[in-house]
């Protein structure tokens, strides 16, 4: 999560009749009907363990497969609402989970704005009135509101074990031999002698040609000698309509092309 020290305090939005321990925030949950009758022993023990360190810039929450994470997590996430932060995000790995953790706190009597197919659905965060949930893709997305309008000052983020695929995903540029043919063979011509200077040029060129399949890192000293070539290659395939997933990788990589760690298969 964000250093959350640093915004406590002078300028804070704060309700002194807003509860901030999510255990009194249940209790102040609609009963009956689809409400939720009582908080599981596991999920109060996580709560009062998350209470005791919520000053902590991180804090990891672990709960066994059907103990209600989706339930602490969001009662943390009105916590910390309530305790004046702005901004604060819920996280989910599809918009199918965004939906289902909307309709849990529906049943603790919440109304979190959503954030899906680049769009909220109401007005209620923007304007400072609730939290946020949405995806994992919203966030890390160089053309997201969270990264400038609306940066939050707290994420929760659910089944965050399962979210390297998504992080991962976000900081991947991907040349398709079948979709950017031209960049891919000039690629090569760029990346050969790098091979050629390490002794590996033979199964470089087999790996190319499709006789061998496997993966082979290009020596990242050879990336930051020719980062302002492979730069030029790359930055004109964001008009490419056939992929377009290109733009939004390219937004978060375009200028760390130096740092990017470059494997060729």
């Amino acid at each position: 999560m964000a250093d959350l020290t640093k915004f406590r305090g002078a300028g804070a939005r704060s309700d002194a009749g807003r509860p901030t321990d999510p255990e009194a925030i249940f209790r102040r949950a609609p009963k009956g009907g689809d409400s939720l009758p009582d908080l599981w022993r596991g999920q109060t023990d996580a709560l009062r363990g998350w209470v005791a360190r919520r000053a902590e810039t991180d804090v990891l929450i672990a709960l066994n497969t059907g103990a209600g994470k989706t339930v602490v997590g969001l009662l943390i996430a009105q916590s910390f609402f309530n305790e004046g932060l702005e901004h604060v995000v819920y996280a989910c790995g599809t918009i199918d989970l965004v939906k289902q953790t909307q309709r849990e706190a529906h049943r603790l009597g919440l109304e979190p704005t959503l954030r899906v197919n680049k769009a909220f659905t109401d007005d209620g965060f923007e304007t400072g009135k609730t939290f946020c949930i949405t995806t994992y893709q919203s966030l890390y997305q160089p053309f997201s509101p969270f990264r400038n309008k609306f940066e939050p000052q707290a994420i929760i983020f659910d089944d965050a074990h399962a979210s390297e695929g998504y992080l991962r995903d976000a900081f991947t540029l991907r040349i398709d031999r079948s979709v950017h043919g031209d960049a891919y063979k000039n690629l090569a011509r760029i990346f050969s002698p790098a091979f050629e200077d390490i002794g590996r040029l033979e199964l470089f060129n087999e790996v190319m040609s499709g006789i061998a399949r496997a993966s082979l890192l290009v020596p990242p000293y050879f990336v930051h000698q020719r980062r302002a070539e492979i730069t030029a290659l790359l930055k004109p395939l964001r008009a490419n309509k056939e992929d377009s997933s290109f733009p939004f990788s390219w937004g978060m990589l375009g200028d760390h092309i130096n740092q990017c760690a470059v494997v060729v298969y």
